[in-house]
């Protein structure tokens, strides 16, 4: 998509990516498929159809979730862009200039997650898997994910520390001057 060499290249280890299948995908699938497809239809009601809803979009998400592990290539990082490469689904590119930021992180167990995705500001949020550029972070090697972090920090004239934390919902500014003149806005008010 861009002729200049990226400033950093992410890519998932195969190893994290196995037990990421393994655990817990794989139960979800399989608990998903047995309930839409094997549900007994003597229980209609509403438990039986919200049952169903529930395991069908487990079904639909956990499936979109192991192509994405399966497919993914590498994620990379550009001054003004980044771009997500799948061994079969070409890439996408999301500009930093249009760019938000959502991120959600847990450490906790039984499924520690660390999501980042980036989307254009008018995407909805949940078309953004599709539409944007989302990556795990667990499924990368840790000092690759803090380079990454560092870098999105440089690039976007951001914290690292906003990229680190936990929970993120932000519009990413659009450049350098635009956030200095929201911050002098701010300062104003």
């Amino acid at each position: 998509m861009t002729n200049e060499e990226p400033l950093f290249v992410l890519k998932y280890r195969w190893w994290r990516v196995l037990w990421r299948l393994f655990f817990p995908w794989i139960f979800i699938l399989y608990v998903s498929f047995r309930v839409v497809f094997h549900l007994s239809p003597n229980y209609i009601g509403f438990k039986f159809w919200a049952c169903e809803l529930v395991a069908i979009i487990a079904l639909i998400g956990g499936g979109w979730a192991v192509i994405d592990m399966l497919c993914c290539k590498e994620i990379l990082l550009y001054k003004n862009c980044i771009v997500k490469r799948w061994h079969i689904f070409g890439e996408r590119k999301v500009d930093f200039n249009t760019a938000m930021l959502d991120g959600v992180s847990s450490r906790h167990f039984p499924y520690p997650v660390s999501i980042k995705k980036f989307r254009k500001t008018d995407t909805y949020f949940l078309l953004g898997l599709i539409k944007g550029c989302f990556y795990n972070e667990l499924l990368a090697n840790a000092k690759d994910v803090k380079e990454m972090n560092r870098l999105l920090a440089k690039v976007t004239g951001r914290e690292v520390a906003e990229f680190e934390k936990g929970s993120i919902n932000n519009e990413l500014p659009r450049s350098r001057a635009e956030r200095g003149i929201k911050n002098l806005l701010l300062k104003q008010d």
